[in-house]
């Protein structure tokens, strides 16, 4: 056999040496034929990310994309206007949450696919319904 032009010819005995080996079925009758590799470490390129899930150091809803964390958050929102005690309260997370659907509609050039801002007053109103004083 003629050594390839690029591999040392230490790898050509040593794949020659395997090439004998599996012809003459010393690779049969493995204990784990056919099972999977566990190559989650060496060949995904999320590794270190699945790893975090898996030990619970990072939420899986952290990943999500920012339109729909807003959606989310939107779609709880009595549960967030209970615990306000203040209206003022209401009214600076009504403007930090219009602020943040602002800052992605600007960051996301294309159809509308975010979440809407809220209305101040009909928020507070809410919160008022939500704390049983309406």
């Amino acid at each position: 056999m003629r050594p390839h032009p690029h591999r040392p010819a230490v790898w050509d005995r040593g794949a020659d040496a395997m090439d004998r080996a599996a012809a003459e079925g010393a690779f049969d009758d493995l204990p784990l034929a056919g099972q999977p590799l566990d190559l989650r470490d060496a060949h995904d390129p999320d590794w270190w990310v699945k790893r975090r899930l898996a030990a619970g150091d990072i939420e899986r809803e952290a990943l999500l994309p920012l339109p729909v964390l807003l959606r989310r958050e939107a779609a709880r929102l009595d549960d967030t206007l209970a615990a306000f005690t203040r209206e003022e309260q209401v009214r600076e997370y009504v403007a930090d949450y219009n602020r943040r659907v602002r800052d992605d509609a600007l960051a996301a050039p294309g159809p509308f696919g975010g979440a809407v801002p809220l209305d101040p007053e009909m928020t507070v109103a809410r919160w008022r319904r939500v704390r049983g004083w309406e």
